[in-house]
């Protein structure tokens, strides 16, 4: 699975050609950066086991802040 961020969109997809087709159609619209692989999006952390083939999400940090700011 491929994470593609673009300012606040997230697109994924198992083929890697997909994306960077849509990378190339907005790159063409758009001023872009490219920043690598997605590690973060909405206060969600991303980690990759890539010889497992999984992604898993966690909300850590957020949970952090939530009890430090309820303190």
């Amino acid at each position: 699975m491929y994470f593609q961020q673009f300012d606040d969109i997230l697109n994924t997809s198992k083929d890697k050609s997909l994306i960077n087709r849509l990378k190339s159609q907005l790159n063409n619209e758009f001023e872009m950066k490219d920043l690598g692989a997605t590690k973060e999006i909405l206060d969600m952390e991303i980690h990759r086991d890539q010889k497992a083939d999984k992604l898993y999400l966690s909300q850590m940090k957020y949970l952090e802040k939530v009890l430090i700011d309820s303190m």
